[in-house]
């Protein structure tokens, strides 16, 4: 990890072994990886809420009831 990417101060970070520094890297990269998959679900369902007949390809029955005529 560069300094500019550390989960804690660097002067923290240089106190903890080098093996604990290599598994928070580890578990640090998973959770960037888990946050930019959910973060793409999130967008596609913003996607999603803003769909109307009027929009795409869905029929008018599935506008609801507040839906614009």
């Amino acid at each position: 990890m560069t300094p500019k990417e550390l989960p804690l101060p660097a002067e923290m970070w240089e106190q903890i072994p080098a093996p604990i520094q290599a598994a928070i890297g580890v578990r640090v990269e998973s959770y960037e990886q888990r946050i930019a998959v959910l973060a793409a679900e999130v967008a596609a369902l913003r996607e999603q809420l803003t769909q109307t007949s009027q929009n795409s390809s869905r029929p008018p029955s599935m506008d609801g009831p507040h839906g614009k005529r």
